[in-house]
């Protein structure tokens, strides 16, 4: 299960979805970088792991008031609060897609809360 919320109030802002185990929410990358060198070999920079270098694709089938207040939520803030197994997460929508009442919604995750 994913909650996503509005931070201030917002009479649409609560939306409940159930998982297809089809999400990804997940996988985390660091950010490295391989440099080649002049000598044919190569250097790397690891600058580490920010939680803000996540990415979730959230998947799941939704009902047709479950889309109207996903659509309201993306349309009119600026942040939400996006709830599941991993944690609490701020960040912004960047994304979403339907295919008839199947839900992908792309979340750029900018902080972990909890």
């Amino acid at each position: 299960m994913i909650s996503i919320t509005t931070l201030g109030y917002n009479e649409n802002g609560f939306v409940i979805i159930e998982d297809n185990f089809q999400s990804k929410i997940a996988e985390i990358s660091a950010r490295r970088t391989r440099i080649p060198t002049l000598d044919g070999g190569a250097v790397f920079v690891d600058a580490g792991f920010s939680e803000a270098d996540r990415t979730f694709i959230i998947k799941g089938d939704i009902d047709a008031d479950q889309k109207e207040s996903i659509e309201q939520i993306f349309s009119s803030e600026e942040y939400v609060e996006v709830t599941c197994i991993e944690g609490v997460f701020l960040g912004k929508i960047s994304d979403v897609t339907y295919d008839n009442y199947e839900l992908e919604l792309t979340f750029l995750v900018s902080e972990k809360v909890v």
